[in-house]
């Protein structure tokens, strides 16, 4: 019934050009702290806490519940990035559902149906479901902002040294450039989007840079990343100019700055990491 999407799914177009063992569940991607943990540790900042969607580990239970509350939801791996995994389902007027995969859909009439569906393709491993959020769309296409915040090695002053808009494929529901999204300025990715025009770029701006500063602080006050020195976040905008506050990557990629016509921000995020390296070897040696 599903074989033929889920083979697709499976497969090394569906995950985006990633290469995985024909034997293994997952792709080679690096495990990454528990998403799920990390939100726990961020709900306890009242900035952060007003801009992150309902997330609840996955379960049959919170599954339907999610879904009937939301009646769109997003669900993806808990311990792995760049959109690997990731599915979206919506409640249809008919009654019927939608399964949105990569830049597949499938409509599914049953709720057993897609109940099975589901577990099939999480295939027991930790998932997340995470309320869904409308972004907004650039040529109906959404978008959302990778964040880089960063400290010097010896001191305690977080900084945004760098951020762009990940705007995702054709047909696709994320961002991740893994999943062929495609990089652009961020004032020039809100100008061209359907952000309400009312709304001040610049306000917008230090709105994203407060936002990703109080999750970094948040996280590095546990012992767990207490010494960290760079996170990635990804923060969304709603049509509205509200933001959404999606993940804190501890590992975070940055190789999108490369795509952008001025480099100053790459320039500067590289010169912090090997002057951390620098430190953090002389203080070894």
């Amino acid at each position: 019934m599903y074989d033929h999407i889920f083979s697709l799914y499976r497969s090394k177009k569906i995950l985006g050009g990633v290469k995985i063992d024909k034997n293994a569940r997952t792709p080679r991607t690096p495990k990454r702290f528990s998403k799920h943990l990390m939100q726990d540790i961020l709900l306890q900042n009242d900035v952060v806490k007003e801009t992150l969607p309902e997330t609840e580990k996955l379960s049959e239970k919170s599954l339907w519940s999610m879904l009937y509350k939301h009646q769109e939801i997003i669900l993806k791996k808990e311990n792995y990035g760049k959109g690997i995994g990731m599915l979206k389902v919506k409640v249809l007027e008919e009654g019927n559902y939608e399964v949105h995969i990569e830049d597949e859909k499938k409509i599914i009439t049953q709720k057993t149906e897609l109940n099975s569906y589901v577990m099939n393709i999480t295939n027991g491993e930790d998932y997340l479901v995470q309320q869904f959020v409308a972004l907004a769309k650039i040529n109906d296409s959404p978008f959302d902002i990778r964040v880089i915040v960063q400290r010097k090695f010896g001191t305690n002053k977080w900084i945004v040294t760098g951020k762009y808009a990940k705007v995702s494929q054709q047909d696709y529901f994320k961002t991740n450039l893994a999943a062929g999204g495609s990089v652009l300025p961020v004032d020039e990715a809100i100008r061209l989007s359907s952000v309400d025009d009312n709304i001040d770029i610049s306000t917008l701006l230090s709105q994203i840079d407060e936002v990703s500063l109080e999750a970094t602080k948040q996280a590095c006050s546990t012992e767990t990343f207490k010494d960290w020195l760079i996170w990635g976040m990804d923060v969304g905008i709603e049509n509205n100019g509200k933001l959404v506050f999606f993940e804190a990557n501890e590992v975070p990629g940055y190789k999108g700055f490369k795509n952008l016509p001025d480099l100053t921000m790459r320039k500067r995020i590289r010169k912090i990491k090997a002057y951390n390296l620098k430190m953090k070897n002389k203080k070894k040696g």
